[in-house]
């Protein structure tokens, strides 16, 4: 690809091995990259308190909130605030509009959607100072986020609805020579189905400007790689994902969807080594920067590399067992050989002293079917270690569910005190729809009892086993005895914990695990560590 002009981006005339040792660099130097862009972060925070005046207090926050976007989430998010209050002593209502989509941006990267929206809301959609673009680009990114995140099904396919409205929007008022427009139309033909071929020519009519920011060329690349997987062309998908990695990395940025993608490309082409070396300083990444979004879907390119390496682990492992085997039926046999040889040749007390020395050998072998057994026992304690990583993973997403319930209950509370406070008028302004906290504890049941007897489908058959026949469940979803069982089962065993998930008193806690018990056909006190048994 050309470029005129004085700015020709050298990186575009490296070959794919070239480029992945120059990205191989920009990941192992992390400390440096990060330090660098401290000190110019260090040098704009002087510049702010150096300002005496809103106009150039407000420059220099944005300045700070540029450099800790998809850096520092939670900094970034403290500076756009202090963006809203200059432009708010300045009295320009285009700039607290500004201010306010920016937190917008920032609130989604650390996956507080519904803070998003509610910030949106705050925006007034009209007037001279209103900026419809940015307004319904921050829509498409809310929705995008959600949709990226959600589990596949009616939700995640009502998002992606949402999603296509807001970017008809942006296409509709944005000018068509700027690169949000390329952008906006290479989305809408890669999610419809268009030409990507149209997307190609189009992103490189942008890529072959001198004008490009790091930040514009990450953009473009990623858009480009996209439109070549579409394609089918693997090759120049491969190499624009890398392009994009390492413009990420230079600015540098923490934030990014461009590495992790790479990673899982690079693992599905059998470099498995450079690939869960990406998806680390991916993952690391995303927890330094707290990008929700970016973490979840580095997690899940990880497990997948991971299991990958489990697989490659038990493959190695056969192999050595197959090779142990051939080699100990070789030994074997030249034995019984040597064996039948001295019988013919050496006394009674020969065949004595060769009948010890056959001994030694089998304790020798003994020895080593023990150091097999071993190595065995260390198999089954790493997959004992990996059931209780998918304990956790399903815990720590009850627990974040249960938490929203409590907060949606505390809201409503608020509303009510809203109400007797300030009438009804006031809770009119405030509440856009009635919510019902039952309703969301019996959907999030349903869910739980979906995700968790898709992990134990044999739950209710093992648990009926050790019941009476009248205590027995007979239908094939939970009830709230065999969810609380399931909670255990989980290894939250605490009565306020239980009691906070199930949203039951402790006294029932006490009650239902007490009933249970008795109603077990082994001891009361063996009945609680089975069920912690079941697989």
């Amino acid at each position: 690809m050309r470029r005129g002009g004085g700015n020709f981006d050298p990186l575009l005339t490296l070959s794919q091995d070239e480029l992945l040792r120059r990205l191989d660099s920009l990941v192992a130097e992390r400390k440096e990259a990060i330090r660098l862009k401290l000190h110019r972060i260090d040098t704009y925070r002087n510049d702010l308190h150096k300002s005496r005046t809103p106009r150039d207090r407000y420059a220099a926050a944005l300045h700070l909130y540029n450099e800790f976007q998809k850096f520092q989430l939670d900094s970034a998010l403290r500076y756009s605030d202090r963006l809203e209050t200059y432009a708010r002593q300045l009295g320009d209502p285009q700039r607290i509009n500004a201010a306010r989509l920016i937190r917008c941006k920032n609130l989604i990267f650390l996956g507080m959607y519904k803070a998003a929206a509610d910030q949106l809301e705050a925006v007034p959609a009209h007037g001279a100072e209103f900026d419809s673009v940015d307004y319904y680009n921050c829509y498409l990114k809310l929705y995008h986020t959600m949709a990226q995140t959600a589990m596949a099904g009616p939700l995640q396919r009502e998002y992606k609805r949402l999603k296509g409205l807001y970017r008809d929007s942006v296409l509709l008022v944005v000018d068509r020579n700027r690169l949000t427009c390329t952008l906006m139309r290479h989305d809408k033909r890669y999610e419809e189905g268009g030409d990507p071929q149209e997307s190609i020519r189009e992103l490189n009519a942008f890529f072959s400007r001198n004008d490009n920011s790091t930040p514009n060329k990450a953009v473009i690349a990623n858009s480009l790689a996209d439109a070549y997987g579409r394609l089918g062309d693997d090759e120049q998908r491969l190499r624009y994902l890398t392009l994009t990695a390492i413009y990420d990395l230079e600015v540098p940025s923490l934030a990014y969807s461009a590495l992790p993608r790479l990673a899982d490309l690079l693992f599905r082409r059998g470099d498995l080594v450079r690939a869960n070396r990406y998806i680390t300083r991916s993952l690391d990444d995303a927890i330094d920067c707290n990008s929700v979004n970016r973490i979840l879907i580095a997690s899940r390119t990880m497990t997948e590399i991971n299991q990958s390496f489990m697989q490659e682990i038990a493959r190695h492992q056969h192999r050595l067992y197959l090779l142990l085997a051939v080699v100990t039926g070789t030994i074997l046999l030249l034995t019984g050989i040597l064996v039948f040889t001295l019988r013919q040749k050496r006394t009674i007390k020969q065949l004595q002293t060769q009948h010890a020395n056959d001994n030694e050998r089998l304790r020798e072998l003994n020895e080593r079917l023990s150091v097999i057994n071993r190595q065995q026992e260390t198999i089954n304690d790493e997959l004992s270690k990996a059931n209780t990583v998918k304990d956790k993973y399903i815990r720590h997403y009850m627990q974040l569910s249960t938490l929203y319930i409590n907060k949606l209950e505390r809201f409503r509370v608020q509303l009510f005190k809203t109400f007797n406070t300030h009438g009804l008028d006031r809770l009119l302004r405030e509440l856009r729809s009635p919510s019902s906290t039952e309703r969301e504890y019996k959907a999030f049941f349903n869910e739980f009892d979906t995700v968790f007897l898709s992990i134990y489908p044999d739950f209710i058959e093992q648990v009926n086993a050790l019941l009476h026949e009248t205590e027995r469940l007979k239908s094939p979803k939970l009830n709230t005895e065999f969810r609380l069982l399931a909670v255990i089962r989980l290894g939250i065993t605490d009565n306020a914990q239980i009691a906070q998930f199930l949203h039951i008193s402790i006294n029932t806690v006490y009650t239902y695990r007490n009933r249970l018990r008795n109603a077990a056909t082994i001891p009361p006190q063996e009945f609680e560590k089975r069920i912690l048994e079941i697989r």
